[in-house]
């Protein structure tokens, strides 16, 4: 997979996870709050996926403090989930293996239509 040439925006990372990830990829609905750096997001995963630019104000299942170039690192395939958990790359907070499961599916996604 090829990493999108440039400076990595979270906004258009998180666009990119609102094109690729499939609710089915989760065993059950997940409310995640993602910070990129100074940028908060929400991604529901109930019925459908929804990204939306702002904390989230209700229950949260997981938080993930990830920066924008982990981020795109993980989405071009040139990092795992293992390296930036346990590299302290991300933080988690709350369900760490929804968290991690969150990571995993951004992994798999293809950027390089991005």
């Amino acid at each position: 997979m090829l990493k999108p040439e440039g400076e990595l925006r979270a906004d258009s990372l998180m666009l990119s996870l609102l094109r690729g990830l499939d609710p089915a990829m989760f065993a059950s609905a997940r409310v995640f709050e993602v910070r990129l750096g100074k940028d908060a997001f929400t991604v529901s995963t109930r019925d459908a996926v929804r990204v939306s630019r702002d904390q989230v104000t209700g229950p949260v299942d997981t938080v993930i403090d990830i920066d924008t170039e982990t981020m795109g690192a993980l989405m071009a395939g040139e990092t795992d989930v293992d390296s930036v958990v346990e590299g302290v790359r991300v933080r988690l907070d709350g369900d760490v293996e929804a968290g991690r499961a969150l990571l995993a599916a951004v992994s798999a996604l293809d950027v390089s239509a991005a």
